[in-house]
């Protein structure tokens, strides 16, 4: 079991994070999406800011406690380096199935086992994601 403690967690919001603030970091990680509801409309600029001022960038969405799973995906990763969701999440972010299912699995006649999928998902995002 995993215990967070949310303090100032759901306060945060991207117009707290300065360019200034930015221009500081190398990089720039970004993790519990779903507890953070002040970052939700603005997580794909912060990103893209982040890679404008030369940081490498990671992120790490974690479990969605509402488990509805909303989140700008297209909106979101192309700023992302790293993309970091687990063997359980990753299946909840309907997005990325229905996405990968579209652009990966036709080509293989649906014929692959859930891991053999999970795998070529990793590959098919590392091959696509800008490092």
């Amino acid at each position: 079991m995993l215990t967070t403690y949310p303090g100032a967690m759901n306060k945060l919001t991207a117009g707290d994070i300065s360019e200034n603030d930015l221009k500081k970091a190398k990089h720039l990680h970004f993790s519990s999406y779903f507890l953070q509801p002040g970052m939700w409309d603005h997580l794909g600029d912060l990103f893209r800011t982040a890679k404008k001022l030369g940081l490498t960038t990671s992120f790490d969405m974690q479990w969605d406690p509402q488990e509805t799973w909303e989140l700008d995906f297209k909106d979101v990763l192309p700023g992302v380096d790293v993309f970091l969701p687990n063997e359980k999440e990753l299946p909840e972010s309907h997005f990325l199935t229905v996405f990968f299912m579209t652009e990966v699995v036709d080509q293989m006649n649906n014929q692959m086992s859930c891991p053999a999928l999970f795998g070529k998902l990793v590959m098919f995002l590392i091959e696509h994601m800008p490092i």
